[in-house]
């Protein structure tokens, strides 16, 4: 027997490439459940604005991160995510959650992609979400020039690397895959605004 649950969220655009989710809902749950106690207990900072409405709040994860916990603590996996315009040039994403199969980790790579002239493109940034500081530190070691903009917000910034590049290496040397599906958006100065998932069994 799945359970379902679905997970809402705007992205939000600093920079070129500099991405951040400052606060997500998370919808299926009633605010007295296991699943929310346990995801307290955890550590996630959970409030309802309103108690009327079905649905609590987190803020200070991105929604990979906690995708990424609740594969490992209850057994789910991510759906494709859709996308639709929200105010403020922001991205409205969301999220459904099944549970009853494979349970599958997932983390987020989000990124600017620039046309400088014809067949010539350059993606200069990208963020990624839902990675553990061991994870960070080896892509540290390999190489990558990482950054963290907005400390508040989980997410961290690589520079210098596509991608496909950070891509490549989560994927052969850490085990990540991807179904290849990008969530596309318009970004400012003529870019398209990209956001690539990857997932790995638990």
């Amino acid at each position: 027997m799945s359970e379902v649950c679905g997970i809402i969220a705007d992205l939000k655009r600093e920079a070129q490439g500099v991405y951040e989710f400052r606060r997500l809902t998370l919808l299926g749950y009633d605010t007295d459940e296991p699943a929310i106690k346990q995801l307290v207990q955890l550590g996630y900072k959970i409030s309802d604005a309103n108690p009327g409405a079905e649905g609590v709040e987190i803020t200070q994860s991105s929604p990979f991160q906690l995708m990424r916990t609740m594969a490992k603590e209850l057994g789910f996996k991510a759906c494709v995510p859709a996308n639709s315009d929200a105010p403020s040039d922001r991205q409205t994403i969301v999220w459904t959650l099944i549970s009853g199969e494979e349970a599958e980790e997932t983390i987020g790579v989000v990124a600017d992609i620039k046309r400088e002239s014809e067949g010539e493109y350059v993606i200069p940034t990208c963020t990624v979400f839902g990675l553990n500081q061991n994870e960070l530190d080896d892509l540290v070691g390999k190489g990558f020039k990482i950054g963290d903009a907005n400390k508040k917000f989980e997410g961290i910034e690589i520079s210098g690397s596509s991608p496909y590049k950070v891509m490549r290496v989560l994927c052969r040397d850490y085990g990540w895959t991807t179904n290849g599906e990008i969530v596309q958006t318009p970004a400012p100065g003529d870019r398209t605004a990209a956001m690539w998932t990857l997932t790995r069994k638990v």
